[in-house]
C-alpha cells in the first residue's frame, strides 16, 4: 500500500505558517452576517473571498462555508493542492485555485467582496514598486461598495534580534507526518536598498538528515508608509485592528482598504 507523504515544501510552510491563530477570528468576522463584537472588521458577510499567497490553506480553508465562494492564489502549485486536499478531508467544500505571482497585472475574470492577504504576505516583498503592484492586483478585483482589501503586517521588527549581544531564537523542533524537523535562526541583519531597508533572517533547516537554508525577508515598514503606497494603488486606509504575537509569531496590525 502507497502512503502519500507531505513534500518538505507544503511541511516548512505548514511549520512556519500554521501555527498562527491571532487573526483568525478577524477573517471569521469578515465573512459573518453580523459584525465581530469589539472589533473594527467590516465589512461583514463576505460572500467571495481571494486570498493572496494563501499558503498551505491556513485561512482559506478555514472561511470556506456554505455560500461563502473562496479563492486561493499562491506561486507554488504543491500548496494550492495541498489546500484543495485540506478542503477536501475537511469536508469544506470546493476552493478555487489559482497558481499565479500576486503582483502580476492580470485579472481573474470576477471580482471580490474581501481580498485578504494574511501574515504579512505583502511586507515579505522588499521593494515598493513590489508591494504597490500587490495593492492593484487586490484594487482590481474589490466588487465596489461594501469590498474591502485586508493584509497584515509587523511593525516591530527590532524585537527579532535587537543586537549582537541577543541570543539567538531557540531551535524549533517538531514533528510532522511521521517526520522529524528542525529550524534554527542562524543571522539576522539588515538590508538596504535604496531608500528601503529589510530584516533578513538566515534559517537552518534539517530534516531526514539533510541540512539546507532559508532566507526570510521582511520589509521595514510604519502604517503611514503603507497608506502612502496604497494611495499609488488606488486604495484608502479605514480601519486597523491589533493582532496579538506569542511563540514564534511577532504582533501584527492588520489593515483595511476600500478603493479610493
Amino acid at each position: 500500500m502507497n502512503v502519500r507523504r507531505m513534500s518538505d515544501t507544503v511541511a516548512w510552510c505548514t511549520i512556519e505558517n500554521a501555527g498562527y491563530t491571532a487573526d483568525l477570528h478577524l477573517w471569521d468576522g469578515l465573512c459573518r452576517p453580523k459584525p465581530l463584537s469589539g472589533s473594527s472588521a467590516g465589512p461583514s458577510g463576505a460572500r467571495a473571498v481571494l486570498e493572496l499567497g494563501a499558503g498551505v490553506g491556513r485561512v482559506c480553508v478555514r472561511l470556506r462555508a456554505p455560500g461563502v465562494d473562496v479563492w486561493a492564489l499562491d506561486w507554488e502549485q504543491v500548496l494550492l493542492d495541498e489546500i484543495v486536499r485540506k478542503a477536501n478531508a475537511d469536508g469544506a467544500g470546493e476552493i478555487s485555485t489559482i497558481c499565479a505571482d500576486a503582483r502580476a497585472r492580470s485579472s481573474l475574470g470576477r471580482p471580490f467582496d474581501l481580498v485578504i492577504a494574511a501574515q504579512a504576505a505583502v511586507q515579505m516583498f522588499d521593494t515598493r514598486a513590489d508591494r504597490v503592484a500587490i495593492m492593484e492586483q487586490a484594487a482590481r478585483h474589490l466588487a465596489g461598495d461594501g469590498s474591502s482589501f485586508w493584509m497584515t503586517f509587523q511593525p516591530n521588527l527590532e524585537q527579532v534580534w535587537a543586537d549582537d549581544q541577543d541570543a539567538p531564537l531557540p531551535p524549533y523542533v517538531p514533528e510532522l507526518d511521521g517526520r522529524i524537523f528542525e529550524t534554527e535562526p542562524l543571522d539576522s541583519y539588515w538590508y538596504s536598498h535604496g531608500r528601503e531597508r529589510s530584516l533578513r533572517i538566515v534559517w537552518a533547516r534539517r530534516v531526514d538528515g539533510e541540512e539546507s537554508t532559508a532566507v526570510a525577508s521582511y520589509a521595514d515598514l510604519t502604517q503611514a508608509k503603507i497608506e502612502d503606497e496604497a494611495s499609488e494603488a488606488g486604495l484608502e486606509l479605514v480601519g486597523s485592528t491589533p493582532l496579538s504575537g506569542g511563540d514564534h509569531y511577532l504582533e501584527q496590525v492588520a489593515l483595511q482598504f476600500v478603493c479610493a
